[in-house]
């Protein structure tokens, strides 16, 4: 049975919660609550968010795929993989 895996795009702040647990040292109590209920919604629809490749990240407009962040800056690729 092959699991699903669909490519997203993340934030830095979403890049460096999922790679090494780090919160931004700016956020507030409540930006970093956000953060984390993102990546915990994402769980409770059955997928881990994983890391992609070392490639250099890209800056876009695009929202962010798991936090949502209408803030311009780097996107990453990154993986959501059927638990």
């Amino acid at each position: 049975m092959t699991k699903e895996t669909i490519d997203i795009q993340g934030c830095v702040d979403c890049l460096m919660f999922c790679a090494n647990g780090e919160l931004p040292p700016e956020n507030t109590e409540a930006e970093d609550k956000k953060l984390i209920s993102a990546f915990h919604h994402v769980y409770d629809q059955g997928y881990h968010i994983c890391c992609g490749s070392e490639e250099e990240g890209s800056f876009s407009w695009i929202p962010c795929d798991i936090c949502n962040t209408s803030l311009g800056g780097d996107r990453f690729t990154m993986y959501l993989m059927e638990a």
